[in-house]
C-alpha cells in the first residue's frame, strides 16, 4: 500500500481527532473521485489492513481545504463503533459506489517531528465506559490507533518516569551500559511461571554474585505470581518503574519468553523505552515447542516481531525455524525449555487426573457471547464436558478430567459449564500451570504447545482435533498431524472418551510408536537446560563487544 504524508493531526482528550492530508494529484484524476478516511479494525494475526479484512470498517467523509490535494478530517471518535485491537487510518480515494477492493488506499505517514512527539507526549482520548483510544506508530512510521480498556498506567506520572530514565541514561550512558544488564520477563510481565522465571531463578541460585547482580526479572507487583520472585528481590524490577524504564533502556540483551513489545504496556504508545528495545539484542526462550501454530509472520527474521536468537528444543524444530522463518541454524541454538529442568511426576495413580488445554482461535476474538456460542469450537467442547459417557468413564476409574483455559477466553468462560461431577473447570490462579501439568496422569489438548511439557514427562497426549480443516486454513501447522503428533489424534467427542478409556485402563503408559514420535523433538531430556541457555547467553555475549 502507498503512503501519503499526515500533515498534521490532533487529538483531544474527549476524542476529537483531526487530520490534514494531501492526495497525490494523480490519484484525483478522476473528476467523480472522493476522498474518505477509513477507520479500519485489525485483524488478529495481520499487520495491516487490506480491502479482504473483515473487522469493521468506518468511513468518515473529508472536506478539501484547498485546488493542491489538501483535505481534512474532524472526527468524533466516541461517536464510532470500536473493538479493543488496533485500528488502521486510511485514506481511500474513489467513487463512494465503487467496491473498497477497487478504490485506492492510502497509508498516513509520519513526519520525523511527529515520530519524536510520540515519545514527548501522551497523547490519549478518554471514551465512554472507562475506554481510551492511543494514537499508533506502526512499524512502517504510519498513524494507527489502539482502543482497548483504561489501565493504571495510562497517566502522565508513568510518561514523566520514562522521560526523566531516559536523561538518566543520556547523562550515565556509560557506566550503565558497563553493566551489561540481561533483563528477563515472561507474558506482558504479569507472570513468574514460564521459561524465563525458570531461567532467572537458575541464575539466581547458580551463579557467582558478581554475575548475578546484572540479571533482572521484570514484572508487575500486583501479581499473583510476585511472590514467587520476593526471595531476589534486589534482582527485581516493578513493571512500570523508573528502575524498569531505566535498566531496560540501558539493557545488553532481552532473554524472555515472549518478544520485546512484552516488556511495554499491552497496546500502548511509543516511547523512548520502546524506541531503545527495538534495537537491543534479543534472546528469545519460547514457551513452547514451535510446531502446531504458524507463527512466521509475525515472529519470523523478516516478520513483525523478529528476534536475535530463537531458542529450540530438537534438530527437528531447528529445521522449522530455518525453513519457514528464515533464521540461520546459528541463530537457532538447540538447548530445551528452560522450565523442563524443573518438571517432575506429581501424578496420583490412585486418583488420576486427565488436563484439558483447549487452545485459543484468533479467528474468534471479536465475537460477541451470542456468536461464540454458536461456534464449533464453543459446543464442541460443551458437547465434550456434558457428555454423559464422560462421566461414566472418568467416575469408573476415580479420575477427574481438569480443564485449563487459554487467557484469551477467560472473558468468555463463564459459558463453559459442565454438569458432570468429575469434570472441573480451573481459575487461572489456582495453581501455576506446570504444576498442574505436573500433577496430571495425561493431556488432552487441540493444539497447544503445552502439550510438550506432558510429553516430555513421558505422560499420554491425546488430541482433539474436530475442527483441523478450518484451523489449517486459518493458523496452519508446522507439523505433519497424520504422522508426526506425539500421541493419539480423535475427530469427535465420542472417539475422544473411548481414547480416554483406553489410555486409563492401560495404566497411562505411550505405545512405542507415541514414544518414537515425541524423540524426534527433544535432543535433551536432562536438567541441564537453563545451564545450556545461561552458557549460550554468554557466547551470544561475546558477539557484542
Amino acid at each position: 500500500m502507498e503512503s501519503i504524508p499526515l500533515e498534521h493531526w490532533s487529538l483531544s482528550r474527549k476524542g476529537h481527532l483531526s487530520l490534514t492530508i494531501r492526495i497525490p494529484s494523480e490519484a484525483l484524476s478522476d473528476t467523480d473521485a472522493t476522498v474518505r478516511i477509513l477507520i479500519a479494525q485489525r485483524e488478529d494475526g495481520m499487520g495491516e489492513w487490506t480491502p479482504e479484512c473483515k473487522g469493521i470498517q468506518q468511513f468518515i467523509d473529508v472536506k478539501p481545504l484547498d485546488k493542491h490535494g489538501r483535505y481534512q478530517a474532524e472526527i468524533d471518535l466516541a461517536t464510532l463503533q470500536w473493538h479493543d485491537a488496533r485500528w488502521d487510518v486510511i485514506a481511500l480515494v474513489g467513487e463512494k459506489d465503487q467496491p473498497i477492493e477497487d478504490q485506492t488506499p492510502f497509508e498516513l505517514k509520519c513526519t520525523a517531528k511527529q515520530r519524536r512527539q510520540f515519545y514527548k507526549h501522551a497523547f490519549q482520548a478518554y471514551l465512554p465506559g472507562d475506554a481510551i483510544v492511543i494514537p499508533y506508530l506502526t512499524g512502517r512510521r504510519t498513524f494507527a490507533l489502539i482502543y482497548r480498556e483504561r489501565a493504571w498506567y495510562d497517566s502522565p506520572w508513568y510518561l514523566a518516569k520514562e522521560i526523566a530514565a531516559w536523561f538518566t541514561y543520556r547523562a550515565l550512558r556509560k557506566p550503565l551500559e558497563a553493566k551489561r544488564i540481561w533483563i528477563v520477563y515472561e507474558k506482558q510481565c504479569e507472570r513468574a511461571q514460564d521459561n524465563g522465571f525458570y531461567f532467572f531463578k537458575y541464575c539466581m541460585e547458580n551463579l557467582p554474585p558478581e554475575e548475578r547482580k546484572r540479571i533482572f526479572f521484570v514484572i508487575d507487583p500486583r501479581s499473583t505470581d510476585y511472590e514467587r520472585v520476593k526471595p531476589y528481590s534486589s534482582n527485581v524490577l516493578k513493571f512500570m518503574s523508573y528502575r524498569q524504564f531505566l535498566y531496560c533502556i540501558a539493557a545488553e540483551m532481552l532473554v524472555g519468553s515472549e518478544t520485546k513489545i512484552h516488556l511495554s504496556p499491552v497496546r500502548s504508545r511509543p516511547g523512548y523505552t520502546k524506541h531503545k528495545l527495538a534495537k537491543t539484542m534479543t534472546f528469545f526462550l519460547q514457551h513452547g515447542v514451535m510446531a502446531f501454530k504458524r507463527t512466521d509472520k509475525r515472529m519470523g527474521a523478516t516478520g513483525w516481531h523478529p528476534v536475535d536468537y530463537f531458542l529450540v528444543s530438537s534438530e527437528r524444530e531447528q529445521d522449522v525455524i530455518t525453513g519457514s522463518f528464515g533464521y540461520d541454524a546459528e541463530h537457532v541454538p538447540v538447548l530445551g525449555q528452560a522450565r523442563w529442568d524443573a518438571l517432575e511426576d506429581h501424578s496420583d495413580p490412585a486418583a488420576p487426573k486427565i488436563l484439558l488445554m483447549p487452545t485459543w482461535r484468533e479467528w474468534l476474538s471479536n465475537d460477541s457471547e451470542e456468536e461464540f456460542m454458536q461456534t464449533d469450537f464453543y459446543q464442541s467442547y460443551q458437547q465434550l464436558l456434558n457428555d454423559p459417557a464422560l462421566e461414566e468413564c472418568l467416575a469408573e476409574h476415580n479420575a477427574t478430567l481438569q480443564v485449563f483455559l487459554h487467557p484469551l477466553f477467560l472473558h468468555l468462560s463463564h459459558l463453559l459449564s459442565s454438569k458432570n461431577e468429575h469434570v472441573q473447570i480451573l481459575q487461572p490462579d489456582d495453581a501455576p500451570l506446570n504444576q498442574i501439568i505436573m500433577g496430571c496422569s495425561a493431556m488432552v489438548t487441540d493444539y497447544s504447545s503445552a502439550v510438550w511439557d506432558a510429553v516430555y514427562q513421558g505422560k499420554p497426549a491425546l488430541f482433539f482435533h474436530f475442527d483441523r480443516p478450518l484451523y489449517m486454513e486459518k493458523t496452519g501447522s508446522y507439523i505433519d498431524f497424520e504422522t508426526e503428533l506425539p500421541g493419539d489424534c480423535y475427530m469427535n467427542a465420542q472417539s475422544l472418551i473411548e481414547g480416554l478409556r483406553k489410555t486409563i485402563e492401560g495404566g497411562f503408559v505411550p505405545s512405542e510408536q507415541q514414544e518414537a514420535s515425541a524423540a524426534r523433538w527433544y535432543a535433551h531430556r536432562d536438567k541441564n537446560n537453563c545451564k545450556r541457555i545461561y552458557e549460550c547467553a554468554l557466547e551470544i555475549e561475546r558477539t557484542l563487544k
